[in-house]
């Protein structure tokens, strides 16, 4: 890109969208369903018995095929996406179809230069599919719903994040393995609640604390 432009600006633009996307959306992630699981240790121990049971040799499709693994890595990122909102600015006047008035069913006006920002998290959480106790952290909810553009933690459609499949794989096999290795963890985070921290993604506030034990 640094020979297409020497605009500085877009250049750092795209260094940190390497670096977000790269590194910490998988780390972050992984925290939050660690965060989550030793908070229920029984959910540790289904993915523990599927990765058992699989014989432990991981490939992209071996791990699709870990069902309650996926199931809490779709969980985790409904309640946490990493980025959770996403803003766009409109180059005319233009109408949204839908979202105004007292039914949310009237258009809306749009004026030019006008910025829309889309809550994925509130999305997530307001959705009907994902209704009754949208807060509560239930992987089992994923056997049955299966969401269209309600559930958009790497956005959708064209603009669609590039290395989503790269974060689910990254993200599903540091589970695999430590489930593998590990048969039980607990909590040792004083903090019961989730505390986020939002700067260009949204992660704990307090970390994740937890105990991994083989026995």
């Amino acid at each position: 890109m640094a020979k297409e432009t020497d605009n500085r600006d877009d250049l750092r633009n795209q260094i940190i969208h390497v670096f977000v996307a790269g590194h910490d959306s998988s780390a972050i992630t992984i925290g939050h369903a660690l965060f989550h699981l030793c908070r229920h240790p029984d959910k540790w121990e289904k993915p523990h018995r599927e990765v058992e049971q699989s014989g432990g040799n991981f490939t992209f499709e071996s791990l699709k095929n870990l069902y309650y693994l996926q199931y809490v890595v779709k969980e985790t990122l409904r309640l946490h996406p990493v980025a959770p909102l996403d803003s766009r600015r409109a180059k005319q006047d233009t109408m949204l179809p839908t979202g105004g008035g007292p039914n949310g069913d009237s258009p809306i006006f749009i004026p030019k230069d006008s910025t829309v920002t889309t809550s994925f998290h509130a999305l997530h959480h307001l959705a009907p599919c994902f209704q009754p106790y949208p807060e509560a952290f239930r992987p089992e909810r994923w056997e049955t719903v299966r969401p269209g553009w309600e559930y958009l933690p790497f956005g959708g459609g064209p603009r669609i994040c590039p290395g989503r499949q790269l974060a689910l794989t990254e993200v599903a096999y540091v589970l695999a393995r430590m489930t593998q290795e590990f048969r039980t963890v607990e909590c040792r985070d004083p903090v019961e609640e989730w505390v986020e921290e939002f700067k260009i993604t949204a992660s704990s506030q307090n970390g994740t604390k937890v105990g991994l034990y083989r026995e």
